[in-house]
C-alpha cells in the first residue's frame, strides 16, 4: 500500500508541475517577452526593435530595460495624441512615400521585366553587328584622293602599302589608320559608302570633315560568342530600360483611368510660360477624383524647372514640347506616389516592422521635444564647470620623444654598461648597428603600461636600465616630455555646450522614466529574455530609421 501511495503521490506531483507549466505557457504564449501596462510584447517585437534601434557595434543590453523604456515613452506619446502633431505627420508621410514608391515601382515595373538569352542575342545581332575591319585613308584635297583611288584600283596596289609610300614621300598629304567599328558606330555618309562594297574592296573618295576619305573594307565579322558575352550586360541594361519605360507608361495610363484624370489641353496650349496671361492662371488644368490643379500651380513648377535647366546648361527646347514633357513627368510622379500609398505597404512585410519602428521613433522625438527640450538651459557657468571637470577630454595629449634599442640580453647589457660609464646613447648604438636609432614621437597614454612605468622614472636625457617587454630586452632614452595641454575654452565652447545639453537631456529623460515606471506595471519573461540573449548576443546590425 505504501508503494502504491508513493507512486500515486509522484504522479500527482508530476501532474501539478505539468499543469502549472501549461498554465504559464498559455499565459505568456510561446514568444511573449514582456507585459507593459497590460500590453503584450513578443520576442519578434524585440528583434525588430533591436535591429533598427542599435548603432553599429552596440552590444546587446544585459536587461530588456531599454526596450521597456522605449515602449513606455511611445505609450506616453500616444496618450498625449502626439501623432496629430504636424511635424510628426510630415516626417512620417515623407518616410512612407519614399519607401512605398520603391516597393511599388519594383512590383509594378522592375520585377516584371524578363529578358531571355534569345532576346539578348537578337538585339546583339541587330544593333551591334556586323563589326567592320576598316583601313582609312584621309586626304587634304580631292585630287590627291582621286589619284590614290586610281592607283589602288587600276594598279592593284594594296591600300596600306600605297598609304605608307605616300606618307614617306610627303607626310602631310595623307593620314592612314586602321579601325574596328560596329555598323551602328558609322557616320551616315560612311554607312552609305560601305553598303554596296564587299570585303577587300574600297570606296570611291568622298568628302569628309575638311578633306576626303577612302575606306577599304577588310572584313565584316558576324556573331562572336566572346564579343556577345562582353556586351551582354550593356544590352540587358538597354532592354531593361526600354521595358521599364514601356511598363511605366502603361502603369500611368492605368492610374489615369483609376483616378479619373482629365487634362485641359486647350488651356495647356494657351499657357505661355514666359509671359503668362493672368486670366488663365486660376483655371483648372488637371482634374482628378480627389481634387483639381490650376494652371498657376503648373506654371510655378514650369518656371522652377526652366530656371534649373538654364542655370545648369540643360536644353529647354520648344515651349510646347517642354510643357508636355513636364506635365507627363508631374502626372507620372503624382499618380505613382498615390498608387503606392494606396497599396498600404506599411501594413505588409517587409515594410511593416520598419514602418512601425520609425513611427515609434518619431513619436518619442515629439515627446522629447514637448517634455524634455524645454528643461534644457545651458548657462556659461554650466559650460565652464563641465570644461574644468573634463579637462582631459579637451586637451592635446601628453607626448614623449624617445629612442630605443632592442636586442638579445647579452648585447643590450653590454651597451648599457658603456652608457653607464657616460658614453652617449646614440654613439653606443651606432657602433653596434648600421645607423643611430630613430627618435620617435609617441602619445603617452597609448604606450604599453610597462613602458609608461619606465618613462615615469626618467627625466629628459636619461637612459633606462634594460627591461624585458614583448619578447625583447630593451633600453629607452627619454629625449623630451610634453605634458597634456588644455585647449582654450573659446576653441571648444560649442562642443562643451553640446555635451552639457546632452547631459541635461539625459537627466530629464531618466527622471521622467523613473516617475513613469513608478506608476506602471511591467513583467518580464526571463526565460524568453535569456533565449534572446543567446540568439542575439553576437548579432550585429547597423541602425536604420
Amino acid at each position: 500500500m505504501r508503494r502504491i501511495g508513493l507512486i500515486a503521490g509522484l504522479v500527482m506531483l508530476w501532474a501539478m508541475v505539468f499543469v502549472q507549466s501549461e498554465v504559464q505557457a498559455w499565459f505568456w504564449g510561446p514568444e511573449n517577452l514582456a507585459v507593459i501596462n497590460g500590453r503584450n510584447f513578443t520576442s519578434d517585437d524585440f528583434r525588430n526593435w533591436w535591429v533598427n534601434w542599435k548603432e553599429e557595434g552596440t552590444s546587446l543590453p544585459d536587461t530588456p530595460d531599454p526596450f521597456v523604456d522605449w515602449h513606455m515613452l511611445v505609450e506616453e506619446a500616444e496618450s498625449m495624441e502626439l501623432y496629430n502633431e504636424p511635424e510628426f505627420r510630415h516626417k512620417l508621410d515623407v518616410f512612407l512615400k519614399a519607401r512605398t514608391l520603391l516597393i511599388y515601382q519594383g512590383e509594378k515595373i522592375a520585377d516584371r521585366v524578363e529578358i531571355s538569352d534569345s532576346e539578348l542575342k537578337k538585339r546583339y545581332e541587330k544593333k551591334y553587328l556586323p563589326r567592320l575591319g576598316l583601313q582609312l585613308l584621309y586626304f587634304n584635297d580631292e585630287a590627291a584622293a582621286k589619284q590614290a583611288f586610281s592607283s589602288i584600283t587600276e594598279k592593284k596596289i594594296d591600300a596600306a602599302d600605297y598609304a605608307h609610300a605616300a606618307i614617306k614621300e610627303k607626310s602631310d598629304a595623307l593620314f592612314f589608320e586602321e579601325k574596328q567599328l560596329r555598323e551602328n558606330q558609322l557616320q551616315p555618309e560612311w554607312r552609305t559608302a560601305l553598303a554596296p562594297i564587299a570585303a577587300g574592296e574600297i570606296t570611291h573618295p568622298f568628302p569628309w570633315s575638311k578633306g576626303y576619305v577612302i575606306i577599304k573594307l577588310m572584313e565584316r565579322k558576324g556573331f562572336d560568342e566572346e564579343d556577345f558575352q562582353k556586351l551582354k550586360p550593356i544590352i540587358a541594361d538597354e532592354i531593361r530600360s526600354e521595358e521599364e519605360e514601356r511598363l511605366t507608361r502603361e502603369l500611368v495610363d492605368e492610374l489615369k483611368k483609376k483616378y479619373k484624370v482629365t487634362i485641359n489641353r486647350e488651356l495647356l496650349d494657351k499657357l505661355d510660360i514666359k509671359a503668362p496671361d493672368e486670366k488663365l492662371l486660376d483655371q483648372t488644368l488637371i482634374t482628378m477624383d480627389n481634387g483639381t490643379y490650376s494652371a498657376r500651380v503648373f506654371l510655378g513648377l514650369a518656371t522652377k524647372e526652366m530656371q534649373f535647366r538654364n542655370q545648369y546648361g540643360y536644353e529647354v527646347g520648344g515651349e510646347d514640347a517642354f510643357k508636355k514633357k513636364l506635365l507627363d513627368g508631374v502626372l507620372a510622379q503624382t499618380l505613382t506616389s498615390r498608387g503606392a500609398m494606396d497599396e498600404h505597404y506599411e501594413e505588409k512585410e517587409p515594410l511593416r516592422p520598419l514602418y512601425q519602428f520609425y513611427r515609434q521613433h518619431r513619436l518619442i522625438k515629439e515627446l522629447e521635444k514637448r517634455l524634455f527640450s524645454p528643461q534644457i538651459m545651458v548657462s556659461e557657468a554650466d559650460v565652464e564647470k563641465y570644461y574644468n571637470d573634463n579637462l582631459a577630454g579637451y586637451s592635446r595629449p601628453a607626448m614623449v620623444s624617445i629612442a630605443l634599442v632592442e636586442d638579445e640580453e647579452g648585447l643590450v647589457n653590454m651597451m648599457y654598461g658603456e652608457m653607464k660609464k657616460g658614453t652617449d646613447f646614440f654613439a653606443v648604438a651606432a657602433r653596434y648597428y648600421s645607423s643611430e636609432p630613430e627618435t620617435q614621437d609617441m602619445q603617452y597614454d597609448k604606450l604599453d603600461p610597462k613602458v609608461r612605468e619606465v618613462l615615469d622614472k626618467l627625466s629628459p636625457g636619461e637612459v633606462s636600465a634594460p627591461f624585458f617587454i614583448n619578447g625583447h630586452h630593451t633600453i629607452i632614452k627619454l629625449i623630451k616630455k610634453t605634458p597634456a595641454t588644455p585647449m582654450p575654452l573659446d576653441h571648444v565652447r560649442e562642443a562643451v555646450a553640446k555635451q552639457v545639453e546632452m547631459q541635461q537631456f539625459a537627466l530629464a529623460r531618466d527622471k521622467y522614466l523613473t516617475a513613469l515606471k513608478a506608476r506602471s506595471e511591467v513583467t518580464i519573461n526571463n526565460r524568453v529574455w535569456e533565449k534572446l540573449k543567446k540568439e542575439l548576443g553576437d548579432f550585429h546590425v547597423g541602425k536604420e530609421n
